[in-house]
């Protein structure tokens, strides 16, 4: 049974700082549940960091999760017209 796990990660900047960074994993194998895997895979990378963790909601997909670390330094705005 092939198991593993891809990483896609970048730095978030603002201007020439960086701010943060996004980790998108990936998982690819036969396994029907991925979720202990990836959820070690994200353990391993994040180890003690501050960091904030993402299913895909609209298929509650199992496949891939998104973290991102030091959300509250990222130059957030007010975000205008807004239909509520």
């Amino acid at each position: 049974m092939n198991k593993y796990v891809e990483l896609f990660e970048q730095d978030l900047k603002n201007g020439d700082d960086t701010v943060g960074k996004i980790g998108i994993f990936l998982y690819s194998g036969a396994d029907g549940n991925p979720t202990p895997i990836i959820n070690d895979a994200v353990y391993k990378y994040v180890e003690t960091n501050f960091y904030n963790e993402f299913v895909e909601i609209e298929l509650n997909n199992p496949y891939v999760r998104v973290v991102i670390s030091e959300i509250p330094k990222l130059p957030f705005k007010p975000f205008t017209d807004q239909r509520l």
